[in-house]
């Protein structure tokens, strides 16, 4: 079996969260989901973060502990 990649598309995250792509960009802008990664044009979103906030409830990015990195 292939691993699990660390950072995922959109049309990945919108998947997981059972929604459109668009409705993840959306939530994107408007400060509802937990910040992706940019590597040149890309952008992605680490998985693992993405898990976590899932199992949390989804709740709000901005009340949320910074990692540091």
């Amino acid at each position: 079996t292939a691993p699990e990649p660390l950072l995922i598309p959109v049309r990945a995250v919108a998947k997981i969260l059972g929604i459109s792509p668009r409705s993840v960009w959306r939530l994107h802008s408007s400060g509802k989901i937990i910040a992706p990664v940019r590597i040149g044009g890309a952008v992605r979103w680490r998985s693992d973060e993405l898990k976590r906030w899932v199992a949390e409830g989804c709740p709000d990015p901005s009340i949320l502990p910074r990692k540091p990195r």
